[in-house]
């Protein structure tokens, strides 16, 4: 009863094709962080309940990934699903690129280029060696950051001149940027350049 579901990666951050999986965050809301869960007996159990229910099928838990998740799909919607634990540093991800992809129409149209790209050429499963498309994703939205002038602004750079860069430590990593949409288009000076 405690648990919280949320969507991350590109079912949420605006570079999803029509077919991509669906990327759920499995959370409890009375627990911070999964230091002190059996993440491995969870998975296992979370993949035995899955598959009681009815329309899911193809349900198998994979605890021997560097992120151990429940692979399912939902005979009903049509639709493959990864539920993974505490994948909170995802989420802030998948929010920065979704700022990235509202801001402006071509980093969305380029970065589904992209992602085909990597996906025709076979260099876009981390799995197997490549790189993951968020890591193309990324490395397109830098070049966008610096072509002249400027597509996008570099939100993590946003905050006021003269203080310090404000922090949202995940996992050990400082998560934070500009995140207001508003604010960004009001104060950057290469918005719709």
């Amino acid at each position: 009863p405690k648990s919280e579901l949320t969507l991350f990666g590109s079912s949420s951050n605006g570079f999803a094709f029509r077919h991509s999986d669906l990327d759920i965050s499995l959370t409890f809301r009375d627990v911070a962080t999964s230091a002190n869960l059996d993440c491995i007996s969870l998975i296992e159990e979370l993949s035995e309940r899955i598959k009681r229910m009815v329309g899911m099928r193809n349900v198998v838990a994979i605890t021997s990934a560097k992120v151990p998740i429940v692979k399912l799909f939902h005979h009903q919607c049509q639709i493959e699903a990864d539920i993974s634990l505490y994948n909170v540093l995802a989420r802030e991800n998948t929010r920065l690129l979704s700022l990235y992809a509202d801001l402006d129409p071509r980093c969305r149209t380029l970065g589904y280029m992209v992602k085909l790209f990597a996906k025709i050429c076979d260099i876009g499963d981390a799995s197997r060696g490549s790189l993951s498309s968020y890591a193309y994703i990324l490395m397109m939205i830098f070049y966008l950051q610096k072509v002249s002038p400027p597509v996008l602004p570099v939100l993590q750079e946003m905050h006021p001149a003269g203080t310090e860069k404000p922090e949202n430590l995940v996992d050990g990593w400082n998560a934070w940027f500009y995140s207001d949409r508003r604010k960004v288009v009001s104060e950057w000076g290469g918005y719709n350049r």
